[in-house]
């Protein structure tokens, strides 16, 4: 016997309402196991199926219990009592468990087991008895499963449960029994009564005479062959009564016994999964009606499974495109946000751009005004100097007329040393000095006019720079009030440029406001997209589990179990699709969360 290491003491709990299903072919090996045995048992799918159903054995169960079970299945019956399993941490759990030999056309097909909560009192009574057991106490035994006291006290229980073919007997046999009693009790009248009479003839015979004597012998021998014949009569009717209470209780044994046989055997399958298994009972009393609702409630299953079956061919293939365009969505919704993040933030950065260009715009046309105002002073300050070199041309002018004059007097003064210098030549030697004063004299004018030259030559090229120099201020101011109408018309474009810069900044603004919300919409869309592509896997994997858990049902024409192949990369989803499915029947269940688990 296997024994499956190691064991806690923290027992499971089941709920009220929780089902454990499973199915194994000929060999033991589990073939089929619902979502709530999965989760119960500890196991994944995938150590579960394919493995000997011992597997979840528990050590404290004990060998005889096992020797029942698989002595009931030989026999073609179901088995039902308590188990005791162990999860794939060790801790324990307790099951009422049914195993049903599944059959079709009379052959073996494999076995299915249905499991419930079992109840405190059951778990008491099976602890006790099953450590007994495992002790070598002889006190309880095991019949199909259920627990019976062995002994006299066990044999006089089972006398006061009596199942239904006893009772027929017992039926059948009152009449014989009470038919028998009442004739050899009417026989024992009639006996006792042809002795008396015997013995009062008897007494007579001396006292009457001959003739009275032998009419009494007539009447006595009439009345003992009527005796003969009422007790031949007796027998007669009690045998009557035996055979007719033995053809009753034939006919209510066929009738009755067996189809209640057939009957539980027929519902036992019905529940263990096997709808290939049909029944039928002629005539039209409650048995054959029963056999009739039955059948037809397997039909009608048959019909309702077969319609969620082509319901999840439908709806697989729909769920798998809808999560996968779904997917393809979602990722077109991220990609597209990804843009609009992008986008938003490239309009962030223009918009910092654009304000920037305003602030400096602002500045250039505050530095613009800045060089209006020093260019209208600097025009202003040239129309000066223009001012200011017309006056020095002014006055060059008067110095050449004041030269003009000096000249004029220097050749004056030269002709009149000339003349001096001439008188004193008359005068001899009397005028000999002043001769030489009138040399000097003439010296001087003679410098003098050369000096009144150079600074006249002076003058006129002063007068001659200044002249250009004038020209050129004209010309500077030309190009000053030039560059000031520039500057007032950049000033003008550099406002007209801040100007729409800021109106371009309101309208990025306004783009990137509405991108923004663009991007929560798009951000709100790609979680809706998500919660969709969730919905859809949700209903991809409770298709998914809804198939399987309908794989619970056989149809006939499958053949004998056989353990599943199994794809690879399909065991994490099929064991979400269980957790999902039992979630979802949870959630359907008013009460409480240990909601029917199927």
């Amino acid at each position: 016997m296997r024994n499956n290491q190691p064991v806690t003491a923290r027992g499971y709990p089941i709920g009220e309402h929780d089902y454990l299903i499973s199915r194994t072919d000929l060999k033991g090996r589990i073939t089929y196991a619902n979502s709530v045995f999965i989760e119960v048992s500890g196991f994944t799918r995938d150590a579960l199926i394919g493995a000997p159903h011992n597997l979840v054995r528990h050590p404290d169960m004990p060998e005889a219990a096992f020797e029942n079970l698989w002595a009931t299945l030989k026999q073609g019956e179901s088995w039902q009592g308590l188990v005791k399993n162990r999860r794939e941490n060790g801790d324990y759990y307790w099951v009422d468990a049914c195993v049903t030999p599944l059959i079709e056309q009379g052959e073996l097909m494999g076995f299915a087991s249905v499991r419930v909560k079992a109840s405190r009192e059951q778990i008491a009574q099976a602890e006790q008895v099953y450590s007994g057991l495992k002790q070598g106490k002889r006190d309880y035994r095991l019949s199909k499963g259920r627990i019976v006291r062995a002994g006299f006290m066990g044999a006089f229980k089972r006398l006061t449960q009596w199942r239904m073919a006893p009772r027929i007997v017992l039926l059948a046999a009152l009449p014989l029994v009470a038919g028998a009693l009442m004739g050899s009790e009417l026989l024992q009248v009639l006996a006792d009564s042809q002795a008396h009479a015997r013995a009062v003839l008897t007494q007579l015979s001396a006292e009457l005479p001959a003739a009275q004597l032998a009419t009494l012998e007539q009447r006595q021998q009439a009345l003992e062959a009527s005796h003969a014949r009422l007790e031949w009569g007796v027998w007669t009717a009690f045998a009557g009564v035996g055979v007719v209470s033995l053809w009753l209780a034939l006919s209510t044994y066929r009738s009755l016994v067996r189809p209640l046989r057939s009957t539980l055997d027929f519902a036992r399958q019905i529940a263990a999964g096997n709808l290939s298994q049909s029944m039928t009972l002629a005539g039209n009393d409650e048995m054959a009606r029963l056999v009739r609702a039955l059948d037809s409630m397997r039909k009608s299953l048959v019909g309702i499974v077969s319609e969620v079956n082509a319901g999840i061919n439908v709806v697989r293939p729909a769920a798998g495109d809808m999560a996968h365009g779904n997917q393809e969505f979602s990722a077109r919704v991220e990609q597209q946000a990804a843009s609009l993040e992008e986008t938003a933030a490239s309009m962030e950065q223009m918009t910092g751009t654009v304000r920037q260009n305003a602030d400096n715009a602002i500045q250039v046309s505050q530095l613009a005004d800045q060089a209006t105002r020093s260019s209208n002073e600097g025009g202003e300050a040239m129309q000066a100097v223009v001012v200011r070199m017309e006056g020095i041309t002014a006055t060059s002018e008067k110095m050449a007329d004041i030269i003009k004059v000096i000249d004029s007097i220097a050749f004056q003064t030269n002709l009149l040393a000339l003349n001096a210098s001439v008188e004193a030549a008359r005068a001899g030697e009397h005028g000999r000095g002043f001769a030489v004063v009138a040399g000097e004299v003439r010296n001087l004018a003679s410098r003098s006019a050369e000096a009144a030259r150079e600074i006249k030559t002076l003058i006129d090229t002063t007068q001659r720079e200044i002249s250009d120099g004038g020209d050129q201020v004209e010309a500077a101011r030309g190009t000053m009030e030039a560059i000031v109408t520039g500057i007032s018309r950049v000033n003008d474009l550099i406002a007209e440029i801040s100007s729409a810069s800021r109106e371009q900044s309101g309208g990025i603004e306004q783009i990137n406001t509405a991108i923004n919300e663009m991007d929560q919409a798009t951000q709100q869309n790609a979680q809706r997209v998500m919660s969709s592509a969730h919905l859809a896997q949700d209903l991809e994997r409770s298709v998914a589990g809804l198939s399987h858990a309908v794989n619970v049902f056989r149809f006939g024409g499958e053949g004998p179990e056989q353990i599943p192949a199994r794809l690879p990369g399909d065991a994490s989803a099929e064991q979400t699709s269980y957790e999902h499915a039992q979630a979802a029947t949870r959630a359907q269940v008013p009460g409480g969360s240990q909601g029917p688990r199927r």
